[in-house]
């Protein structure tokens, strides 16, 4: 992209490429030209090959370059690209000469080699990073060498350091937009700086008056990447610029396609993967290849900004929007729970696309905002963020006019569990009650029983069992229809299961729950089955059964790991320590205790009640004083490194006694 630093890098892989070119290197500035013809006298010029004579050119030129080691740097060659080919007689005809070219797209030429140049390393935005590793990061060493530039005495500190970390980001790492950001620390220290930075080009300008007029502000570069577009291109740029954080292909023509501009099937397939590649060749859009295979591309959010002004000033933005919106809220409305392998990745798609659903709940209202924050409360509630979720839930319940029940009905149970969750139990349980009223007098069994199955585990969480059994013998009562996708029957035996283990009926418990891992077995629901696991494997503690106990919680770390939700590691671990403990492993359940602790400070998440003083005592237990040092240690740990050594240990345990473990773990 522009203001990379092409030339720069180029300049420097000249001074220390030199020595190995007996010829010595010259350096052909192109940024001035714009006709391609003028490309090879200009390279004349800076050779010093007379341009009169009776021979072309051309011919002179090669003869001058004839057995001669020269390194030749051709620089800002993107607007005179058709020169390529006079570029590649001059290699064919010269087998010693060697050219390097800075351009924003490839010469496409046999025997080239393409380096893109990558925009500055970035720090990391976490508060752990110290001051020194913020200071080695390319980007902010850049930012303070301009910035002490302008003024002398300006230095990082552990004050400015996160804002001056924000700003890098902010910028893209782009070393043009730092360069101009830094020149501003004089008029605007780096928190005012920050802070009017919600548009950066605005801010982006007065660059050093002996760079060229292209580098004197950053839109005025990227204006040079995009004016060289045809124009077909430059429509596919500014539209491509509605998404955030990156696009898929089949999200990009739906916006190309979007307001009859080249009707979908109305041009080859292969057009607009055509004109996408040629502005990443342009570097205006990245692509990356994501862990399912999948190409995704994207925008540096600097040359983004540029290209939403392009799509208001042309007046497409409405239509472009509602092609975008229109997208995003059919692929929100993709059943995603079931089969684990393909809920899973449904799921990891849809966490990426967290910035583009983003943009479209912004732009709709009304009963499609609703539809939208309703299909995506199944991704915030397992993977979050759970606060933002409830926020736009909240809002579109407000303002949608007239919701259709069933809608109404869906949204304040995901409302409810949002609630709940983030530790609003009352008023889960009241929006709850709500949906269960609505599912009552249209006599929808199904969202009758899902309701009461929820108002259940409310009850069980806030330990009053008494009427927690009430509400399963009425789902009970209700039954389940076959056909429903929800096993709500599976749900009620995970509550059976935790009533009957409170009340120390340790067998009918393991009934229940090895029912529920066979139901949910049935459908493949990991979530459902990395509850019934986990409590089977508890179960197995408590009954001695230490080898079967581990297999069990083995996998249900397996299924956690697939479902994606960080908080219910929490809980799993608390069960793998309480198991350590069971068996005498002291210092190892101590250890992964403190982790618990610091995991629930980190992600503010609480047990169930009950739940949490039977833990809280087994830790108290195995923790020798405050200042315990395996307690610490813990602390010290990630929840990556943890739940990885405790599925290590498990995995030892559970093949030390493999004779004992005679339940089908898998429960298929």
């Amino acid at each position: 992209p522009g203001g990379v630093g092409k030339t720069r890098l180029a300049l420097a892989v000249a001074r220390e490429a030199a020595p190995a070119f007996a010829g010595g290197v010259t350096f052909v500035a192109l940024a001035p030209v714009r006709d391609p013809s003028l490309v090879i006298p200009t390279i004349a010029h800076a050779l010093g090959v007379l341009e009169s004579g009776a021979s072309p050119l051309i011919e002179r030129i090669n003869g001058f370059l004839e057995n001669r080691a020269i390194l030749l740097v051709l620089d800002n060659m993107e607007q005179v690209l058709e020169a390529a080919t006079d570029v590649a007689v001059l290699l064919d005809a010269n087998p010693e000469l060697k050219i390097m070219v800075t351009s924003r797209g490839p010469l496409r030429i046999s025997g080239e080699h393409l380096f893109p140049v990558p925009v500055l390393c970035l720090p990391t935005r976490e508060a752990s990073t110290s001051l020194a590793e913020v200071a080695a990061a390319d980007a902010v060493t850049l930012f303070l060498d301009r910035a002490q530039m302008v003024q002398p005495r300006f230095s990082l500190t552990e004050v400015n350091a996160p804002t001056i970390v924000e700003i890098c980001h902010r910028l893209d790492g782009l070393p043009l937009a730092i360069e101009l950001a830094a020149a501003r620390v004089p008029l605007l220290p780096p928190a005012a700086l920050l802070a009017r930075m919600e548009r950066r080009l605005p801010l982006l300008i007065g660059g050093a008056r002996d760079l060229p007029e292209r580098l004197q502000t950053m839109r005025a570069a990227i204006a040079w990447s995009y004016d060289l577009l045809a124009p077909e291109e430059q429509t596919a740029f500014r539209r491509l610029a509605v998404f955030s954080g990156g696009f898929t292909l089949e999200a990009a023509e739906a916006v190309l396609t979007a307001d009859g501009f080249e009707a979908a099937g109305a041009v080859p397939s292969t057009a607009h993967l055509d004109r996408i590649a040629v502005l990443v060749e342009r570097g205006l859009v990245w692509q990356t290849e994501q862990p399912d295979g999948d190409a995704r591309f994207g925008m540096l959010e600097t040359i983004r900004e540029f290209g939403l002004e392009q799509l208001d000033a042309t007046g497409e933005e409405e239509s472009v929007r509602q092609a975008h919106a229109a997208w995003y809220l059919a692929l929100a409305e993709t059943f995603d729970i079931g089969v684990r392998a393909a809920a899973t990745r449904s799921l990891d798609r849809k966490e990426r696309e967290l910035p583009n659903f983003r943009i479209a709940l912004a732009w709709t209202g009304g009963i499609e905002r609703l539809r939208l924050a309703q299909a995506l409360s199944y991704l915030w509630g397992l993977r979050g963020p759970r606060i933002e979720g409830r926020e736009w839930l909240q809002q579109a319940l407000t303002n949608a006019p007239d919701p259709p029940p069933v809608l109404l009905s869906a949204a304040l149970e995901s409302l409810s569990f949002l609630e709940h969750s983030l530790g609003n139990p009352e008023l889960g349980t009241l929006h709850l009650h709500k949906a269960l009223a609505i599912a009552r007098e249209r006599g929808d069994r199904r969202e009758i029983t899902f309701a009461l199955t929820k108002l259940a585990e409310f009850a069980i969480d806030a330990g009053d069992d008494e009427r927690a059994n009430r509400i399963l013998t009425e789902v009970e009562e209700w039954g389940t229809d076959p056909g429903d996708r929800f096993d709500n029957s599976a749900s009620a035996c995970v509550s059976r299961g935790i009533l009957a283990r409170r009340h120390g009926h340790l067998l009918q418990a393991r009934g229940y729950f090895s029912d529920a891992a066979m139901r949910f077995g049935r459908s493949d629901d990991a979530f459902g089955l990395a509850i019934a696991r986990e409590f089977l494997g508890l179960i197995s503690c408590d009954c001695g059964e230490h080898a079967m106990a581990a297999a069990y919680l083995r996998e249900s770390l397996d299924d956690w790991r697939l479902v994606g939700t960080r908080e219910s590691l929490i809980d799993w671990l608390a069960i793998v320590a309480t198991l350590a403990a069971a068996i005498g492993e002291s210092t190892r359940s101590c250890r992964w205790f403190g982790a618990v602790e610091a995991q629930v400070e980190i992600l503010g998440f609480n047990f169930p009640l009950p739940e949490r003083v039977e833990f809280g005592k087994t830790a108290e237990r195995v923790r020798t004083g405050p200042d315990d040092p395996n307690w610490t240690a813990g602390r010290n740990l990630s929840l990556d490194q943890v739940t990885d050594e405790a599925a290590e240990w498990l995995d030892g345990l559970a093949n030390s006694h493999p004779e004992k473990v005679s339940v089908d773990v898998h429960c298929h």
